[in-house]
Order: C-alpha cells, then sequence, then structure tokens
C-alpha cells in the first residue's frame, strides 16, 4: 500500500484534549500538517519552506507558530514523524492487505467455479454453450447454487 485509505479516523476528544492551547491559525495549519502526513502516508519533510507551503503560512507566521506545531511532532533522520499518525497508517495498512486477500479469495472462488462448470460439463451445442452462460451469470449475480 503506497497511499492511506480516503478514510482517516478523527479522534475529536483527543485531538481537543491535546489542542486545547492552540490559536485558531495553528489549528487550521495543524489539522494541513496531518491530512499531508496522511494522505503522503510519510513523515512530513524537514524543509521549513516545505512545511510553510503545506501550512499555507506566511514566513512571519511560520516564525510565529512553527515551533507550537512541531512540538506535536518526532523529529527523526527521516523528516517529522507523528505517533498516532503513523499507528493510524498502520491500522490502514492492514486493512487494505485484509480486504486484499479477501478480494483474490473471493476472485479465485469466482473464477475457478466458473472454469470448473466449463471443463467438466461442456456443451453439446451453441444454445447449449448459451443456456450454460446465462445460467452462470445468473448465479453469480443471484448466489444462487445450481439445481441438480
Amino acid at each position: 500500500m503506497n497511499r492511506a485509505d480516503k478514510f482517516m479516523p478523527q479522534y475529536w476528544g483527543d485531538y481537543h484534549r491535546d489542542t486545547r492551547h492552540l490559536a485558531t491559525i495553528e489549528h487550521g495549519a495543524y489539522l494541513l500538517l496531518i491530512g499531508h502526513y496522511w494522505t503522503s502516508a510519510s513523515p512530513l519533510p524537514k524543509d521549513e519552506d516545505r512545511l510553510r507551503q503545506i501550512t499555507g503560512l506566511s514566513r512571519k507566521e511560520w516564525q510565529k507558530h512553527g515551533g507550537t506545531l512541531l512540538a506535536f511532532f518526532i523529529d527523526t533522520p527521516g523528516g517529522w514523524r507523528h505517533k498516532r499518525i503513523d499507528r493510524e497508517l498502520e491500522e490502514a495498512r492492514k486493512r487494505y492487505e485484509k480486504r486484499a486477500a479477501a478480494g483474490q479469495k473471493g476472485n479465485s472462488t469466482r473464477w475457478s467455479d466458473r472454469n470448473a462448470t466449463f471443463e467438466t460439463t461442456p456443451p453439446a451445442s451453441q444454445s447449449d454453450r448459451n443456456a450454460t452462460n446465462k445460467n452462470i451469470a445468473m448465479r453469480s449475480q443471484c448466489g444462487s447454487q445450481p439445481q441438480p
């Protein structure tokens, strides 16, 4: 998974508990940093000009509010990390892998059933083939099993 799911959980109780001290401009900038982190599925860049671009803050505003904003992140050699977002990204990755595996299993079952039908009961004529194809289509759409 290169990118996070489109859905990102937002725990408002946790957010308000941790950010009550922020000015309105800092809330907006912080949410933009969180959004960038989530959609890129990677730590924030260490380049302050890039961080300013992400937040939309001017140089003067960044000088005033940047320290407060970066206090929510951990400075690492690979960029500014956020423990909660990293944890949520890992959960999103697990959800993605679980859905992908279920989809592959479903496709495998679906297509192996269709191939078995064609391989084990070859129709004698074109009209029989058409009837078999319609039967398979009906079963897959309705979820019903073939009658003996």
